[in-house]
């Protein structure tokens, strides 16, 4: 393709390559007219013939409306003298290509870190019947808060509808293609494959098959992935057979989706450490200081109120230790009775060695087949019934929490809140007045208030550009934990809840009058307070007195969010692992005004 630096297609003015790829090339463009917008051209290589065009521009408009946190978003196409292009976010920290080259190693933690908001993209698409079909690192962008951005969803395809290409052809990478894809009939469950390869080769520092392109395919197609733990020495057999069965040969012995890989990669990363990974219960964590007072922040909320009077202390139990193995002595053999004694040690060893072995490849063949047979149901059932009878065998409570923990978690983040909807919750208050053992903050300051009005809980701000959170439901941090409420904007702009808050610090996940929601965190060494994730979704309830159900889940670092009972987006940070939780109001223009009911909390 000739170089287009220096020429304009669109809006766009076309300043430096940013890469080349397969199927496409990449350009930073400058907008003409706006001075400080620029944005990432993505031009099709192969010239589009005018019987493609409407087939380009039907595939690039649904493109257009996948919007998710997690996938970059298309801003404009067009085709222009035969060549067809997207206009598209620009990111100038690159790609994990770029940040990780080959050969690197990724330590585990980050791996599902990246892998589950990977995943979550790909799920949103796979909803919308849409499939990538090119996953892989260097379409994996970093965002302006760090977060990951799936790029190029259904480039691969659109290139070969619109060139000569036979469509018997692979769409695709080679060495990222499922074997189904191979033949010319990717399915969603190619992507996880895909997923799946790139977790491998993040681990092992190498992918799983190399080769010529022809070499390559035959061993997607028919060669057994080289065991991970071979390669790496130190990750548990359960993250090894969760990636291995995201490379099943048939897609049917998949995981039913990629969300269910993701959070499957993740609940068995739980069964052992693995580098800084703790197995310990999460509730002996240690506990976080706490604080109290109200303060007003512009723009940004300001801490939780809090009683210090509530604050608790967890104890942390002492480390078991192991007794020092066992030495003996044995007098040196002399002569031929030497000789004959190692010989005969050695037969001994090497007969022990081959049951072992026939052993182990007969366990672990056995257990790869009873997880190959698990489908969407039936892997939560199962998993459930390891652990409890796991558990049984266990001597210590702590062991069995550990098991149960990890079981938990193969639930996706919906069925995770809707089993813990059918549970009793650590608290249950109406939030009519502070009699059911809310202990919410009452009190009233120059920028806004907290009480409780006409059976509700009021949290009001009176000066403009300011936040106000009141603190209560718990009266010490806490960090495994779900947190749902009623709330409506009875005037002003929007209110939501705090959580992980400490030393004046945490996040906000608040809902707008005009149907949009914000996910940040506040940081008071800098008075500032940055988005991370943002958006807008058809289950909230637009205007002034409507009431909507805000909801998070938190486990660890992962943040789920929901809204009426919808899941809504998902989030991971490790900044502030545990804290208060408050309710929240913030103004912009003019006063706001937030009544809170019906608050659930759930202790994990």
């Amino acid at each position: 393709m000739i170089n287009l630096v220096g020429q304009q297609l669109g809006n766009y003015r076309l300043l430096h390559l940013l890469g080349r790829g397969g199927f496409a090339e990449v350009y930073l463009g400058q907008h003409i007219w706006i001075q400080n917008k620029q944005a990432a051209i993505k031009i099709l290589r192969s010239q589009i013939a005018e019987e493609y065009i409407a087939d380009f521009r039907q595939e690039a408009e649904l493109i257009s409306m996948l919007r998710h946190p997690h996938i970059v978003p298309i801003l404009d196409y067009a085709v222009e003298r035969d060549t067809a292009y997207l206009v598209m976010d620009y990111y100038p920290e690159g790609t994990l290509r770029r940040r990780h080259p080959r050969g690197s190693y990724l330590p585990l933690t980050e791996i599902i870190a990246y892998v589950k908001q990977a995943a979550e993209a790909l799920q949103f698409a796979h909803n919308h019947k849409l499939i990538h079909r090119d996953v892989k690192p260097e379409n994996m962008l970093i965002g302006r808060q760090g977060e990951i951005l799936l790029s190029d969803f259904g480039i691969a395809a659109m290139a070969h509808q619109t060139s000569s290409m036979s469509t018997q052809q692979p769409t695709g990478t080679v060495p990222y293609m499922a074997p189904e894809q191979i033949k010319g009939a990717a399915r969603p469950a190619s992507d996880q494959y895909a997923l799946a390869t790139i977790a491998y080769e993040w681990l092992a520092s190498e992918r799983p098959f190399s080769g010529t392109y022809h070499e390559i395919c035959a061993q997607h197609l028919m060669a057994p992935p080289p065991p991970l733990r071979e390669r790496v020495k130190n990750i548990p057999m359960e993250v090894e057979q969760v990636i291995m069965q995201g490379l099943a040969k048939d897609p049917a012995q998949r995981f039913p989706s990629v969300l269910d890989f993701a959070l499957a990669l993740e609940a068995a990363s739980l069964s052992g450490t693995v580098g800084s990974l703790s197995t310990l219960p999460r509730d002996l964590a240690p506990p976080m200081p706490t604080f109290s007072g109200s303060t007003s922040t512009p723009v940004t909320p300001p801490e939780v109120n809090i009683d210090p009077s509530h604050s608790s202390s967890i104890q942390i139990p002492a480390k078991s230790t192991q007794p020092a193995p066992l030495s003996t002595h044995m007098p040196k053999p002399q002569g031929r009775d030497r000789r004959s004694l190692l010989l005969g040690i050695a037969l001994v060893a090497c007969a022990l060695l081959l049951i072992l072995g026939a052993l182990g490849l007969f366990t672990y063949q056995n257990h790869k087949q009873q997880i190959q047979k698990a489908n969407a149901t039936a892997t939560m059932t199962n998993m459930a019934a390891r652990t409890a009878t796991t558990s049984t065998q266990q001597t210590t409570t702590a062991q069995a929490n550990v098991n149960a923990t990890a079981t938990f978690t193969y639930l996706s983040p919906p069925e995770q809140y809707n089993q813990l909807k059918r549970t009793p919750p650590t608290l249950n208050d109406p939030m009519h007045d502070n009699s059911q053992g809310g202990r919410w903050y009452e009190g009233e300051h120059s920028f806004g208030t907290c009480k409780f009005l006409a059976n509700a809980y009021h949290v009001s701000v009176t000066e403009a550009d300011y936040g106000n959170s009141c603190g209560g439901g718990t009266d010490a941090p806490v960090h495994d934990f779900a947190f749902e409420v009623q709330a409506t904007i009875i005037q002003g702009y929007s209110g939501g809840l705090s959580f992980g808050y400490n030393n004046q610090q945490g996040y906000h996940f608040v809902v707008r009058v005009d149907g949009t929601y914000r996910i940040s965190r506040y940081s008071s060494a800098q008075n500032y307070n940055s988005t991370l994730i943002s958006g807008s979704s058809s289950t909230i309830k637009q205007g002034l007195n409507q009431t909507n159900v805000l909801a998070i889940l938190v486990r660890g670092s992962d943040f789920s969010f929901f809204v009426n009972g919808q899941y809504i987006t998902h989030w991971t940070d490790t900044t502030y692992t545990a804290g208060y939780l408050g309710l929240y109001a913030a103004s912009a223009q003019s006063r706001t005004e937030v009544a809170y009911g019906n608050a659930r909390i759930w202790k994990l």
